[in-house]
């Protein structure tokens, strides 16, 4: 059957959008998506289905689709968008029954671990019109759960129109198999139509607004850590060797919850001297970046004036560093405190 022949009965006639055949979909997508997805498509598909979704795209040079075909096949996009991507080779990483059953799995497993849980209600967005505003207006948690289980492609595609500080917390609830591919995704220029992208946002904000809440398991050790913090260092003294012969994992990870960086304030001059004996300066340099002046002060106080001088001009050449540098310097304080504290050396308020 030639080109000319194959021009679909409901494009000519406007019969119902649903007597589409799957070819004429998948020539209708193509054609919106462009020649370069177009040819991708073509190199991965079987000959004869290929030269059958040729003709229909020549057809389309002669009498293009009509805005609402073009619109029927953007509306339907996920559905068709996911199909494309089969065609190019490429399989989505994980099914929403797949998904179920992971939960149920998990629930079944874990069920001693979720004792305590904390469940966060999020507030009902009104929707604005504008899907960029609205996703950037929703929970990064509701955002991610809405494109978990997409390609790495869809799930960059949103993530770029977020502000960068949301995109990067939505990436946190997103697995680390998908991440990885997600940011090399983003790295790259995207090719989709503005009109694809813009369905594809009001599709996850619709589908994000369905996510009412956040359930979390509380973490076992943080909350006996925070137990542990209100009762008097003698009873800690007492407790800590009986938590340790019954789960020394579990005591080792309160152990390390147990002190803060902030608590050097709750220490008298002499004491924070003894913790910053204990201290390298470069690493007191780190653990200083970005935390509250007043603690800087404190500590930089109990320096001699030449220490002082030196620490205060170096920390101008550290600003650059990162979150996770500045938490494993205020590790290193927090060990010099809790060994300390723990030896009698010295005593918090």
């Amino acid at each position: 059957m030639d080109g000319a022949s194959y021009k679909p009965a409901s494009i000519e006639y406007g019969i119902s959008m649903g007597a589409f055949t799957t070819d004429e979909r998948m020539a209708l997508l193509l054609n919106v998506l462009g020649d370069e997805a177009t040819e991708v498509a073509f190199d991965s598909m079987n000959p004869d289905r290929a030269t059958s979704i040729k003709g229909i795209l020549d057809d389309f040079k002669l009498d293009p689709p009509t805005s609402d075909e073009i619109e029927y096949v953007i509306g339907d996009f996920n559905q068709y968008f996911r199909f494309a991507l089969q065609e190019m080779g490429t399989t989505l990483k994980a099914s929403e029954d797949d998904a179920e059953d992971g939960e149920q799995g998990e629930e079944e497993s874990s069920k001693e671990n979720a004792k305590k849980q904390t469940i966060t209600y999020f507030p009902k967005l009104e929707p604005s019109g504008d899907p960029i505003a609205d996703l950037n207006a929703l929970d990064p948690y509701q955002v991610a759960t809405a494109i978990g289980t997409d390609h790495p492609k869809t799930v960059a595609m949103v993530l770029r129109h977020m502000e960068t500080k949301l995109a990067a917390s939505a990436m946190e609830f997103i697995s680390d198999e998908v991440r990885s591919e997600v940011i090399v995704f983003i790295s790259q220029e995207s090719t989709v139509p503005a009109a694809i992208v813009n369905q594809v946002l009001k599709s996850t904000v619709a589908k994000a607004m369905t996510v009412e809440f956040r359930e979390e398991k509380a973490d076992p050790a943080q909350v006996m850590a925070e137990l542990m913090r209100s009762l008097p260092k003698e009873m800690r003294v007492e407790l800590m060797p009986k938590l340790e012969a019954s789960d020394e994992k579990l005591a080792s990870e309160v152990k390390a919850k147990l002190y803060l960086f902030e608590d050097v304030m709750r220490l008298d001059d002499r004491d924070i001297q003894k913790v910053l004996g204990e201290v390298e300066s470069d690493s007191l340099i780190v653990a200083l970046q970005r935390t509250d002046e007043e603690l800087v002060q404190k500590l930089l106080g109990n320096l001699s004036k030449r220490a002082r001088e030196s620490i205060a001009e170096e920390m101008q050449y550290k600003e650059g560093v990162s979150d996770e540098e500045i938490e494993e310097a205020r590790s290193q304080v927090v060990v010099a405190l809790a060994k300390l504290d723990e030896s009698g050396e010295i005593k918090l308020q």
